[in-house]
């Protein structure tokens, strides 16, 4: 049997063909032989998939349509892939477990796409071209961590480090708005009592504040807008500012480092893995770091010299990239490095929400001298 496919080659370029095979798998094993990573086979003879032609009128009669805004957050995600994963370790075929959480799920966007995407593979398609359907739903990182773990076999275990990396992005990012939030009103506590003091013992000095306001106001607008023209300058300058400087700089390198080594782990070659880490990396500094790491890589050459150049990973961290390329530990060691940082992030929002306690208190304290004094 003739099986059509998409794969990228060592160099991290797509190429195209046909090979000749006993069934799907073994069209996989073929391609992977060549040192290539397929990300689409497709038998000749058996019916495209929904991307690539018009589905037949049963199909588009039972489809599902997702929301117009599809909403599923991370958590939901987490949960979902994890549901998933436990069926497919307990022995439930794929297409059994997706009709089920078309019918159970709680979400409606993922309940929808799971009626689609099992549709999609009674249609011939694998389970990744059927989650590429649904961009706005799973991202890039989610599709091709499933698309290797369809190639080595080992679906459920991918799943579940997608669930686990789900659910500590949620837990991490939730930790941070709070930690904003008491932060701000906590500031915005201590203003409103330095105003009432200032009120009552030198009620002269008011206008002067509120023109320093004025100027505090003025002043954000334009980093607003020097942030919306010169986003790639202001990511890498953000890190410079104090406390939360360097708390985005560390979860930057903890989010860096996990994702990759998650796609490393997970069978994804490393050039296409940074491809992805380029496209979706919400820091364009970040972001540039990935392109030169990638080119440096296309070129035979180790990745810890762009990366010591950019000035963005940490010595220590580079350090130990260098020894994870010299062992061939580099996926285990990236993980080490996420978790390093990851406690420093934790360690940073202990630090603030303490600070926010403290300027309560003391606001509090104000304004009880005051009105003792007043009194």
């Amino acid at each position: 049997m003739r099986f059509s496919y998409r794969a990228m080659d060592s160099q991290g370029s797509e190429k195209g063909g046909v090979v000749e095979a006993t069934s799907q798998a073994d069209a996989i094993r073929i391609i992977r032989e060549r040192g290539m990573f397929p990300t689409r086979v497709v038998g000749q003879s058996q019916p495209q998939t929904a991307r690539h032609q018009e589905p037949h009128h049963e199909t588009a009669f039972a489809a599902k349509r997702l929301p117009i805004i599809p909403r599923a957050t991370r958590r939901e995600k987490a949960a979902y892939a994890r549901k998933l994963a436990t069926m497919c370790d307990s022995g439930l075929p794929l297409l059994h477990g997706l009709r089920t959480l078309s019918r159970s799920e709680a979400n409606r966007t993922l309940r929808a796409a799971s009626f689609n995407m099992a549709l999609s593979i009674e249609g011939g398609a694998t389970f990744s071209e059927a989650l590429a359907q649904h961009p706005r739903v799973f991202d890039e990182v989610f599709v091709n961590m499933v698309r290797a773990g369809e190639a080595g076999g080992v679906l459920e275990v991918v799943l579940e480090r997608l669930a686990t990396h789900l659910e500590r992005d949620d837990q991490f990012d939730s930790s941070v708005r709070c930690s904003t939030l008491c932060l701000s009103g906590a500031v915005a506590t201590a203003a409103f009592v330095g105003m009432a003091v200032m009120s009552a013992a030198a009620p002269w000095m008011i206008p002067y504040v509120l023109l320093a306001a004025g100027v505090a106001a003025s002043a954000a607008v334009a980093l607003a807008a020097f942030r919306a023209l010169f986003r790639r300058s202001w990511d890498r300058a953000k890190f410079r500012v104090p406390v939360f400087g360097r708390l985005s700089h560390s979860r930057c390198v903890a989010s860096w480092s996990r994702m990759l080594g998650l796609m490393m782990g997970g069978g994804v070659p490393i050039l296409l893995a940074l491809n992805i880490l380029k496209s979706t990396c919400r820091n364009r500094a970040f972001a540039a770091m990935t392109k030169d790491v990638h080119d440096a890589i296309r070129e035979g050459e180790s990745m810890v010299l762009p990366l010591d150049e950019s000035r963005l990973f940490p010595g220590d961290a580079v350090g130990m990239v260098g020894v994870g390329e010299e062992t061939g530990a580099l996926p285990d060691l990236l993980k080490k490095i996420a978790d390093v940082y990851d406690f420093e992030v934790d360690k940073g929002i202990r630090l603030i929400n303490m600070s926010s306690l403290t300027l309560v208190a003391l606001s509090v304290v104000a304004v009880s001298v005051v009105i003792w004094l007043r009194l």
